[in-house]
């Protein structure tokens, strides 16, 4: 852009000597006015170098900045591959750990297993049990006609609690006689009479509700009797009871 502007005064100057020469009589004026252009245009290229040193220290600025950005995103990189390495670490651990609690859930589900097989094998021994009982009960009946429910209590309780492990436990509520088995929890109520009527159904029912409400519903209700009529039998059952009775229907 230099040359430019020396090139135009040396061509100025050029112009001058020619008209000079050709022209002897060339108004002064003219050659004022060319001056006062060229001096014009040497001002507007002088603002226009001017303008150009702005943008280009503006330009310097924008690359310091630049260089900035570049350097801050260098770090916010270096920070990201820090946490994925940690993330990474993090995760291997969690693996490990999942590892570890699946084979902690497969040997619960073997032991699991195993406690199924013994509450099944104690069921078993269990209703067992309780048909050993009501044989005996039969057997006692028919033997001896068993006329003393006092007699007979204690020996289903002695039964039970010997040779099945169970506890045997009689409570009273508003004046009424439960004989209770306890077992893991569980309470299985036994109503124990020498003669079942048909107005001791709903006694029994009762008995049961109010057992129910008092302590906790039990999870069986026995009825054995050593004289009781097949009709009251089935009724009891399809109230939800179990039955033990003699062989012979009275």
């Amino acid at each position: 852009m230099t040359m430019t502007l020396e090139k135009r005064v040396i061509n100025l100057e050029q112009m001058v000597m020619q008209l000079s020469l050709n022209q002897p009589n060339i108004r002064l004026d003219r050659l004022e006015r060319l001056v006062e252009s060229n001096n014009q245009a040497i001002a507007n290229l002088s603002l226009r170098v001017q303008n150009l040193e702005v943008d280009v220290q503006s330009l310097k600025v924008d690359v310091q900045n630049l260089k900035g950005s570049v350097q801050n995103l260098e770090v916010r990189m270096q920070n990201l591959e820090v946490e994925v390495q940690t993330l990474k670490v993090d995760i291997a651990r969690l693996d490990m750990k999942t590892d570890k609690l699946q084979a902690d859930i497969e040997r619960l589900d073997m032991k699991t297993d195993m406690l199924q097989a013994n509450m099944e094998r104690l069921e078993q021994k269990v209703d067992n049990g309780f048909k050993n009982v009501s044989d005996q009960i039969s057997a006692l009946g028919s033997r001896w006609g068993i006329r003393n429910e006092s007699i007979w209590r204690q020996t289903i309780a002695t039964i039970l609690e010997k040779s099945y492990g169970a506890k045997v436990e009689s409570r009273y509520l508003e004046g009424d006689q439960f004989d209770v088995i306890i077992r893991n929890g569980e309470h299985i109520l036994l109503e124990i009479t020498a003669r079942f009527r048909s107005n001791d159904v709903p006694i029994v029912i009762r008995k049961r509700n109010l057992y129910t409400t008092k302590f906790q519903p039990p999870t069986r209700f026995i009825v054995a009797a050593a004289a009781i009529h097949s009709r009251q039998v089935k009724e009891l059952e399809q109230a939800g009871f179990e039955v033990i009775e003699p062989d012979e229907d009275m």
